[in-house]
């Protein structure tokens, strides 16, 4: 049986589709438009991994198109590239990015994340 670990008690936890892996996982920030959250994962051999992810709603006006709106989304993703994040993209129209960092750094890149998306959407950036 593995041990809880004080780094991760609080955060909820979802088993990894194969079973290998578990995953704890807090949304940080949320909008209909995006999702800010942090994670940490657990291999089978008990390795910690933390990570931010990014998740960033294309055409969340359905049937309707922003194209103004588009080029934010777009903005908002290429910027992540640039920082160094794996970028995915889903079904549901949603463009997921992720990034490992070390935990000590979780909370001053989800808010300078935070920061960035708000300034690409005031038109800021």
């Amino acid at each position: 049986m593995r041990q809880t670990d004080p780094k991760t008690a609080s955060l909820p936890k979802a088993e990894s589709p194969d079973g290998d892996d578990a995953e704890f996982y807090r949304t940080i920030y949320q909008s209909p438009h995006y999702r800010i959250g942090h994670g940490t994962r657990i291999a089978a051999d008990n390795t910690l991994s933390s990570f931010v992810e990014v998740a960033v709603t294309l055409l969340h006006d359905r049937p309707r198109i922003n194209v103004s709106l588009l080029k934010k989304d777009l903005r908002i993703i290429e910027t992540l590239q640039a920082r160094g994040y794996t970028l995915n993209c889903h079904d549901d129209a949603c463009v997921s990015a992720e990034l490992y960092v070390p935990p000590q750094t979780i909370q001053a890149e989800c808010l300078g994340i935070k920061k960035m998306i708000e300034g690409i959407m005031a038109g800021h950036s």
